[in-house]
């Protein structure tokens, strides 16, 4: 079976990072910077490593490798976060990416916690080397969609339409998914399935005769506590950019 193309490992990276609200060009330098294990089929890893409860063979392979490489990116932000760190630690607003400070914590390598049982060992690596080809893979992205390098402007523009959003919404359906999607990534949930059930009263059973109009309340409520609860935290601005 012949190796994965840039664009087929860029879709992996997109599809995960989207789940978790991480940003994408993290799991990129970590394949390039560690490209460890090495598979039958060609393909090299993460640096992701079984941790906790999850055995060998739920990392052993290169988009097993890009799944837990997010859901342990996304644990250690939520570490740091309770070491204290604000969303300036995590993310310089002016370039659009997670600060240098945060790309030596991911070199550093993470054994995440027992209480974390869907997060993996990351290995340690070279921090120049991590923070090159996170900036190159930033750079190829900006490129190719045309964006500005400063986006210090991006925080104020993405609370101006949030703050607008529940006057706006009338439970039309594209307007439900984009509200349960923010639900889910504020949440750090991995399906809407999960995003729903939050939002429901305990116990409510979500069958085929489950009417989508009951969610309508609660997720405007969830939308109006957005913008005073808005902290600058990567995944917080992943979501705003979805709704967006």
């Amino acid at each position: 079976m012949p190796t994965l193309t840039p664009d087929q490992r860029n879709y992996y990276y997109l599809l995960e990072a989207e789940r978790t609200g991480i940003h994408k060009p993290i799991l990129a330098a970590l394949y390039q910077v560690l490209s460890s294990p090495q598979f039958s089929d060609g393909e090299k890893g993460l640096g992701i490593s079984p941790a906790n409860r999850i055995p060998l063979q739920e990392v052993d392979s290169f988009p097993k490798q890009v799944q837990y490489a997010a859901n342990t990116i996304r644990s250690l932000s939520n570490n740091l976060v309770a070491q204290g760190w604000k969303g300036a630690d995590l993310w310089d607003v002016q370039k659009g990416r997670y600060s240098d400070r945060f790309i030596q914590a991911v070199a550093d390598g993470y054994a995440p916690p027992a209480s974390e049982p869907t997060a993996a060992r990351l290995e340690a690596s070279d921090a120049k080397a991590l923070l090159q080809v996170y900036l190159k893979d930033i750079e190829t992205d900006f490129s190719a969609e045309g964006l500005p390098h400063n986006l210090a402007y991006l925080d104020k523009a993405l609370l101006t339409l949030v703050e607008r959003v529940p006057e706006y919404y009338t439970g039309l359906p594209h307007q439900r998914d984009a509200a349960l999607e923010v639900v889910r990534m504020w949440r750090q949930m991995d399906t809407e399935e999960a995003a729903i059930a939050s939002l429901l009263s305990p116990g409510t059973v979500i069958g085929d005769n489950f009417e989508e109009s009951q969610m309508d309340v609660p997720l405007k409520q969830f939308i109006q506590r957005i913008s005073p609860n808005y902290s600058g935290y990567p995944y917080q601005r992943e979501a705003l950019l979805r709704l967006a």
